[in-house]
């Protein structure tokens, strides 16, 4: 049925994605379970490269813990707002955190990207001409 108190689940949805802190807790969920695959890939297939990849899989890891820090800071203070502010500053306020979460979500993908760098380089660079011949 899909229910909670007489509300649709699909409901409750929305109004949390309204709040910024959906957006960066979920990232980490996919930052974890492919990891986790990289992880087990590593150890079924390539175990030669274990000691090589290990600081790489610790720092994804790490860097998931990191985004959920960021994300539950951004829900308590969404649901300090709620339960101090009067009506409507309930509402607003907890909308206002978009604006310092685009900060924090534009941090995050750079220290991702940092994390990463190795799955980036060689590629070439948007307006670089590319070799491409027919033969």
């Amino acid at each position: 049925e899909g229910t909670y108190n007489g509300t649709l689940g699909i409901v409750y949805f929305l109004g949390l994605a309204l709040l910024p802190d959906t957006w960066i807790e979920l990232p980490s969920y996919a930052v974890t379970s492919s990891v986790s695959i990289y992880f087990m890939y590593i150890l079924i297939r390539k175990k030669s490269q274990l000691r090589q990849r290990a600081m790489k899989i610790m720092l994804n890891y790490v860097f998931a813990a990191v985004e959920l820090l960021v994300a539950a800071a951004f829900e308590s203070e969404a649901i300090i707002m709620e339960s101090t502010y009067s009506s409507p500053y309930n509402v607003y306020g907890p909308l206002l955190l978009w604006f310092p979460a685009i900060v924090a979500v534009v941090l995050l993908i750079l220290l991702y990207r940092r994390i990463n760098s190795d799955e980036y380089r060689g590629r070439k660079k948007i307006g670089q001409e590319q070799d491409i011949s027919i033969q």
